[in-house]
């Protein structure tokens, strides 16, 4: 096992060379005693679970458009600055430290976006 984590640290591209891997294992299941139909249904999950990290890699490798990142930003200050008129009459000067933690929250996750 700690040859394969090694392996799998070598490789650039991860989720592919644990699909090839779960391919080779599947291909040599036959020789364990493992039955025919047994095998089919393993590369047909292994084959589902390809699609899933294609699907997942081409979600990861859209860049998001520039005027939705500018008005997540916009919406963002908008919501920050007026929340604070919503919730005084209930929080009083607790409102200070609420805010101040959800600001810091948001607007990090927002920076993190941003990355």
């Amino acid at each position: 096992a700690p040859s394969g984590v090694l392996a799998l640290d070598a490789v650039v591209n991860q989720p592919q060379y644990v699909l090839a891997r779960l391919r080779q294992l599947a291909q040599a299941a036959r020789q364990v005693g493992v039955s025919e139909k047994e095998r089919e249904v393993l590369l047909k999950s292994v084959g589902v679970l390809g699609e899933c990290v294609s699907t997942c890699e081409r979600i990861y490798n859209t860049p998001i458009p520039l005027s939705y990142s500018r008005h997540t930003s916009r919406f963002l200050i908008f919501y920050a600055s007026t929340l604070p008129l919503a919730i005084v009459g209930a929080l009083g000067w607790a409102t200070v430290p609420v805010m101040a933690t959800l600001c810091w929250a948001l607007f990090g996750i927002l920076e993190i976006g941003n990355l």
